[in-house]
């Protein structure tokens, strides 16, 4: 009897397979998935800059992940000094996405380069090339963090301030305190300005909590965190159906057996897709099964006894919870045995 595996067919990690997949014995640089829109664009250029009419532009280096996300930022260089636009080419950070480099057939790490322009509000302008990583006094920045805790849906509307009418917007830059919280947050932006929404940003940054104080091995404790806060207008429903999770826990092979009737009736490969209900900490609840492939053969409750093990990043890194929202989760199953390893040359 084969050993069964599971594969997880949430919508990123097939993409990062397929990308594999397609290098096998070749090396290849990251390539861009995801660039900033202008809309995202504009809610970072720096207020100052728009009040005084000033353009400038930035460069920041990066580490690429394999799972293609970008982190341990720094700040290369900004022009013109001091008006913010390191800070604002930093909060970009997690609106980029790539396909990972290959190195020997696997994904690897690497370093890229982002310049980008700010050529006035909805005409900035964003390029990028690898690069070896270039020496630099500019502190690494936590783009991307993985939260334990983070505010809820309703912690947020209970926050929002009672001289606004419309949306807002705070960005920090904090410190991870050795307990994983946050420490120091300094103010980098707020939109609209007046109207409170810094004050009801900064009393929710006592809800963070990292995942954990270290990542890859390297203690974060000390290390700065952009934090973006957005709030929606009293009454904003959850926007349907959560269509970019960012995973920061996915269950092993070994969670849940492969059906037996599958193995019985000889089916080698099937998938079951649930629909679930994201709570306060990004687990999945209340999961109700979608369908099965193929179907009356286990896929469907295997999914089900799946689903539990998730864990989404409670908090985006556009700066909203993620509690209250759905998430339809294709969980696919495979009887085959793996691939044996390449013999050593």
């Amino acid at each position: 009897m084969t050993k069964s595996k599971l594969s997880l067919l949430a919508a990123a990690a097939a993409a990062l397979v397929a990308a594999a997949a397609v290098a096998q014995s070749s090396d290849s640089n990251p390539r861009w998935l995801r660039k900033p829109t202008p809309e995202e664009l504009f809610a970072v250029f720096p207020s100052a800059a728009i009040e005084q009419g000033i353009d400038g532009k930035a460069v920041i280096e990066c580490e690429a992940a394999p799972d293609g996300v970008l982190r341990g930022c720094r700040v290369v260089s900004e022009t013109p000094p001091g008006m913010g636009f390191g800070a604002a080419a930093l909060a970009l950070a997690p609106q980029f996405k790539l396909s990972p480099a290959m190195r020997d057939g696997k994904p690897a790490s690497s370093t890229v380069r982002i310049p980008i322009n700010f050529d006035g509000p909805g005409s900035s302008k964003v390029s990028a090339d690898r690069i070896p990583r270039s020496e630099g006094s500019g502190p690494k920045t936590i783009t991307r963090m993985p939260w334990a805790a983070a505010p809820t849906r309703v912690d947020v509307a209970a926050a929002y301030p009672e001289k606004a009418t419309g949306e807002g917007l705070v960005m920090f830059d904090c410190v991870v305190a050795k307990d994983g919280g946050l420490e120091r947050c300094a103010m980098m932006k707020e939109e609209p300005k007046g109207k409170g929404f810094a004050r009801s940003a900064r009393a929710l940054t006592g809800k963070f909590r990292a995942l954990s104080t270290e990542i890859g091995g390297q203690t974060i404790v000390g290390m700065h965190v952009l934090l973006t806060v957005r709030f929606d207008p009293p009454g904003a429903p959850p926007t349907g159906i959560f269509r970019d999770p960012e995973w920061i826990g996915v269950p092993d092979g070994t969670a849940v057996p492969y059906p037996d009737a599958a193995r019985a009736a000889g089916v080698k490969k099937g998938r079951g897709v649930v629909d679930c209900l994201l709570d306060s900490t990004g687990r999945l609840t209340d999961c109700r099964l979608v369908s099965e492939e193929p179907a009356g053969l286990g896929f469907g409750d295997a999914a089900l006894k799946m689903a539990p093990a998730f864990r989404v990043n409670p908090w985006t890194a556009e700066g909203r919870p993620v509690d209250g929202q759905r998430i339809k989760l294709p969980v696919g199953f495979s009887d085959e045995p793996a691939a044996p390893a390449p013999a050593a040359k």
